[in-house]
């Protein structure tokens, strides 16, 4: 799966802030926690695989005239690419896994449909150039989103930057697969984070978001 169809996100763990601190501030006290991790089963599938199908309860599929991932950080807000704005009219599925299929089942358990809710407004990071540059936006809903075991946003750290400590990350989305296509099925895999110094190496110039 390439990394531009799909939303990074950090890998569960925990850590302790240092210098004498030790609470962690989230920007959605209730977040983080599928469905799949309650019932402690393996939620990751490593190496572009599709998802747990109740893994991933952050993710959110837009569509409009193009099709991207996104993923719930608030009741009103999912972070996506800035790419993804559109001038036509755009909904954000939540709790979608399968988008060929109305409802979505496993062997021993079904999810209930998709919400589908409008975005009124699309915010775009002020110096995004092109999907190599400040590629990230706020996609504002028309509506709260009520929160249950199938839709629930990711947890954002609001008062720590865990990146320096942390070398494996998640890519989860329907973007397009290794053989070309778009994935109709959440999909998965882990990265491996680079040094800064690479990356700018490689792509000439890297957005540094605080």
């Amino acid at each position: 799966m390439k990394i531009g169809g799909a939303v990074i996100t950090l890998l569960s763990w925990c850590i302790g802030l240092g210098n004498g601190q030790s609470a962690i501030s989230f920007l959605e006290p209730n977040c983080g926690i599928s469905l799949t991790e309650s019932r402690n089963a393996r939620t990751r599938i490593v190496g572009g695989k599709v998802a747990d199908m109740f893994g991933n309860p952050w993710m959110a599929l837009i569509k409009s005239d193009v099709m991207c991932g996104g993923t719930l950080i608030t009741s009103k807000f999912v972070l996506t690419a800035a790419h993804c704005k559109s001038n036509r009219p755009t909904v954000a599925y939540l709790g979608e896994f399968d988008t060929t299929t109305v409802i979505d089942c496993s062997p021993k358990e079904c999810m209930p449909n998709a919400i589908a809710i409008s975005v009124d407004a699309q915010i775009t990071h002020p110096s995004f150039v092109n999907y190599l540059e400040n590629d990230i936006a706020l996609f504002r809903l028309a509506r709260k989103v009520q929160y249950s075991d199938y839709v629930k946003p990711i947890c954002l750290l609001t008062n720590y930057n865990p990146l320096p400590q942390i070398r494996y990350l998640t890519a989860t989305g329907w973007g397009v697969t290794e053989y070309g296509a778009l994935s109709s099925v959440l999909r998965t895999t882990t990265l491996t984070q680079v040094d800064r110094s690479r990356c700018s190496a490689l792509f000439r110039r890297i957005a540094i978001l605080t």
